[in-house]
């Protein structure tokens, strides 16, 4: 028994030293903030001239940039139909419009409409991104008065089934409008429009006999699904399986566009709206693809979920800036106490907290290196809307100072949206501000 207990004991130590052993060699090391010449050059502009407060940036030679290449991908059977979603501001999106030629706009909002109608020219037409009811149609054509047969000629209202297309069809014929009446088709998202052929006959023998009520305009086959087709590791690569993907997608858009052809070439217009893609797919189209109306918002300011390989030649032109508050070396956390010394000499990094204005964002830190949010206290994104202390870890290396700027880039656009200005940057110094769009939700 002894002998056994004695083999226990030697067994537990020399686990434990193995433990302690495997430890101090994973120890990580402390990090040092990496030099980026861009970044760099951005926060010490901020430092110098910005007001100490938490700030949305639009760098304009990157959106300019990425703008140009947009021009350069799309061939002139192609329109453009810029996603007001993605670059919330009328500013923004008139600069947008002027920049890229584009004479269509994507709305999600049906009360942003008259906003974007009246900062608009009239050759801008509005196709919503999702279906709204026919009763939120109705709020925004009482809210025109005379307005609302012009705007009738501008908008396409997207209609995914029969049902909403009679509650459409009914306020036209209660308004005297005839409306402009875009059709969801599935083209692999699943999430609904038209499925297959005989739902689609169904739509548009309905708008058949709308007797002037309506006028179909065109599909709208979102391919988000496109993007996110995973590989396979040794036997598809992520790429190939887009592709595929891409092609079947296609295929699926090209069999709802030969049966309006075919079958209701008295409803198709002369210029009709085939729309499509996404920022994420945009440069996967070829010039003969039978898609003609290309919508993204997103690749002109490249928040951080846009980083795939299909935008390999855009860069980021959209940050948030939080300036530091505090610096407190050695860092804290609550209710840990030795085990908070034992933390910070494991990891050098969790040594000295920054406490900044703002951040609980759904966002990512770029700016500077080295540091990272405490998994303890760090809050999930977006629970905290207005402003309030965030705290980050970084190693005694860093060189973050008080009244230094942290550079985050959001996840999507729409962030734009909590802020009362956006400040621009022009060749690496702040050059004027725009306002988000003039109402929220």
């Amino acid at each position: 028994m002894r002998l056994g207990l004695r083999a226990t004991g030697r067994a537990l130590a020399v686990a434990a030293l193995l433990a302690l052993t495997a430890g101090v060699l994973l120890r990580p090391e402390a990090r040092a903030p990496r030099a980026d010449a861009y970044y760099d050059a951005l926060a010490a502009e901020l430092r110098a001239h910005a007001p100490a407060r938490l700030l949305a940036l639009i760098d304009l030679d990157r959106l300019d940039a990425n703008l140009a290449a947009v021009r350069a991908q799309l061939k002139p059977a192609q329109r453009l139909r810029l996603v007001t979603k993605s670059l919330p501001s009328l500013e923004l999106i008139g600069y947008a419009l002027e920049r890229s030629g584009a004479t269509g706009l994507m709305a999600f909002h049906a009360p942003f409409l008259p906003d974007l109608l009246r900062a608009t020219a009239p050759e801008v037409d509005v196709l919503l991104g999702k279906p709204v009811a026919a009763a939120e149609a109705a709020e925004f054509y009482a809210s025109l008065g005379p307005e609302a047969n012009a705007a009738s000629e501008r908008i396409q209202w997207l209609v995914s089934d029969i049902a909403m297309l009679d509650d459409y069809l009914a306020l036209a014929a209660e308004r005297g409008l005839q409306l402009r009446i875009n059709l969801e088709i599935d083209v692999g998202l699943h999430r609904g429009g038209a499925r297959n052929a005989e739902e689609l006959r169904a739509l548009l023998a309905r708008l058949r006999s709308a007797e002037g009520r309506a006028r179909f305009s065109g599909f709208m086959g979102y391919d988000g699904h496109v993007a996110h087709a995973p590989g396979f590791g040794p036997f598809a690569s992520r790429e190939e399986r887009v592709h595929e993907a891409f092609a079947a997608m296609l295929a699926r858009y090209g069999e709802f566009v030969t049966i309006a052809r075919s079958e209701f070439a008295d409803l198709v217009p002369a210029d009709p709206t085939w729309n499509g893609a996404g920022s994420l797919t945009y440069t996967l189209y070829p010039p003969d693809a039978v898609v003609n109306d290309l919508a993204l918002g997103g690749a002109l300011l490249m928040p951080s979920t846009y980083d795939v390989f299909t935008l390999a030649s855009h860069r980021p032109a959209v940050f948030l800036a939080a300036p530091v508050l505090k610096r407190i070396e050695p860092a804290e956390v609550p209710l840990l106490g030795p085990l908070g010394r034992l933390w910070r000499w494991w990891d050098p990094n969790r040594a000295v907290a920054f406490y900044v204005n703002g951040g609980g964002w759904a966002a990512d830190l770029v700016h500077p290196s080295g540091l990272a949010t405490n998994p303890l206290l760090e809050s999930p994104a977006n629970e905290n809307l207005l402003p309030t202390l965030s705290r980050l870890d970084g190693s005694p290396l860093a060189t973050l100072r008080t009244g230094d700027f942290v550079l985050y880039r959001p996840r999507q656009g729409d962030s734009l949206t909590q802020f009362e200005t956006i400040t621009l940057v022009r060749g690496g110094r702040l050059a004027g501000t725009w306002r988000p769009f003039p109402r929220r939700l």
